[in-house]
């Protein structure tokens, strides 16, 4: 058992999204951001207006596997997951929902689930639902269920029902070739590795329940800097005004998870810049642009993984990275030049181009670098 794996989070450079990086890639290949998130939405639980995602992705994509093995992090009692269900199982369930996370599997487009899904708008909206059953009076019972919850669920869908899915935060599995590839050498390597890897797993729970304990002594959760964020996050985003709730309840949650250097004398969690750019870094699908087509988002992204700190990136190099033609890469980098999302360095007459992508081309939440300046002229 390494010292890392003993969250000591006393320590000043002690980041425990990273500690559980290092745990996740040994149970399961790439899907580091995604996996980091789902950790993240399933700690604000915790909080008064929890986080709530829906996991998309074609069959066999590994969705399921990811939501699953993410949970394994957290004690069992906070943990309520439902494989399948009638639609008024909710009303009956023996149990409130009170801070707990409630993992549903696949959401389908069955007509059925009308109630269902109203239970639940509820529940991700005012944190309870009430449901009235009919008896031989007028009513003769009222089922209150208490929350808040933490809602996730994977879907095969496109889209869910849209006055729920604009509760929830839209997350995609990754299914490109790369990927997949990462996942069949993950389970060569297993194959040959009869090894525990899962052994740690009660240290995670009991840091999960020491977090609940925690926020009993905590008067408030703040975002210092949010209305300086507010008024620079682009307001041409189609669902800000939802989504932004998300992302200062996302600064509370890693805020929450470093709060041995958040707690000031007073008893109060602030949270700092180094949370906002954490999350900034996760959101980074959530809040980009809805319109840009997918092959440039792919172009773009692996721009961003493999771009070199000097001297931009090559045809042949984005080639080899995705898997395509060394024409087809150049093609798809001419394009993205001519849409001003690329900048080609190489001014050299006859030489390769050499590609630069800037972050927020992808990611148009303004930097941490860019909210501090904001925030300290404001002061």
């Amino acid at each position: 058992m390494t010292a890392a794996l003993e969250l000591n989070v006393s320590k000043t450079d002690y980041n425990v999204l990273e500690v559980f990086t290092e745990e996740w890639r040994q149970i399961m290949a790439g899907e580091e951001r995604l996996a980091k998130l789902i950790y993240l939405i399933c700690t604000s639980r915790l909080l008064d207006r929890p986080m709530h995602a829906v996991i998309k992705g074609p069959s066999g994509a590994g969705k399921s596997e990811i939501r699953k093995q993410v949970l394994k992090f957290f004690p069992s009692e906070d943990v309520i997951s439902l494989t399948a269900m009638s639609e008024k199982a909710l009303i009956y369930a023996p149990q409130d929902f009170r801070h707990v996370i409630l993992s549903m599997a696949e959401a389908t487009a069955k007509k059925s689930r009308g109630l269902q899904d109203l239970l639940l708008r509820e529940m991700m909206s005012d944190g309870r639902f009430s449901y009235s059953v009919k008896g031989r009076g007028l009513f003769s019972e009222t089922i209150t269920k208490e929350g808040p919850c933490a809602f996730l669920i994977t879907t095969t869908l496109d889209a869910l029902n849209p006055e729920n899915e604009n509760r929830m935060l839209s997350l995609h599995v990754d299914d490109s070739p790369i990927q997949t590839r990462r996942v069949l050498r993950k389970l060569a390597e297993d194959m040959d590795d009869d090894s525990p890897v899962l052994d740690h797993l009660p240290l995670w729970h009991q840091y999960q329940r020491r977090l609940r304990m925690i926020l009993s002594d905590i008067e408030q959760i703040t975002v210092p800097f949010g209305c300086v964020l507010g008024d620079m996050v682009p307001a041409s985003h189609r669902r800000i005004r939802r989504d932004f709730g998300h992302l200062l309840t996302a600064i509370k949650a890693h805020a929450l998870l470093q709060h041995e250097h958040r707690i000031n004398k007073d008893g109060q969690l602030l949270a700092d810049l180094t949370d906002y750019g954490a999350v900034r870094d996760l959101l980074v699908d959530v809040f980009a642009d809805p319109d840009m087509q997918p092959t440039m988002r792919e172009t773009l992204k692996a721009l961003a993984e493999i771009q070199p700190d000097i001297g931009g990136v090559t045809a042949l190099q984005l080639a080899r990275h995705l898997g395509i033609s060394k024409s087809a890469a150049l093609r798809r980098l001419q394009d993205a030049v001519r849409e001003c999302l690329v900048i080609n360095q190489e001014r050299r007459r006859g030489q390769p181009g050499r590609y630069r992508t800037d972050d927020e081309v992808l990611n148009p939440l303004p930097t941490a670098e860019k909210v501090a300046a904001a925030w300290r002229a404001r002061r």
